[in-house]
């Protein structure tokens, strides 16, 4: 189990810092990395473009022979935002 879980945890670090890199210009950023989830700080005016980089970023992080599938939610909390 251990190469599976050390290789997700270094996609996520990918994929944190894919996302963070491409959030370069905008008013939103990067809070955190749990797991399987990027929690960001996102503004309300960018709330399009960075559901956009996100996707883009988490789905390419890295090669593999199944697409890695990348589910984006937004909300006031963290709850929120996974419902």
């Amino acid at each position: 189990n251990a190469p599976i879980q050390g290789s997700a945890a270094d996609i996520m670090k990918i994929a944190m810092l894919k996302v963070s890199d491409r959030l370069g210009d905008h008013k939103s950023t990067v809070l955190l990395q749990v797991h399987d989830e990027i929690i960001v700080d996102v503004h309300p005016e960018e709330i399009d473009s960075v559901t956009q980089i996100v996707t883009e970023e988490m789905g390419s992080a890295f090669e593999l022979d199944v697409p890695l599938d990348v589910n984006v939610g937004t909300g006031t909390s963290w709850h929120d935002a996974a419902h």
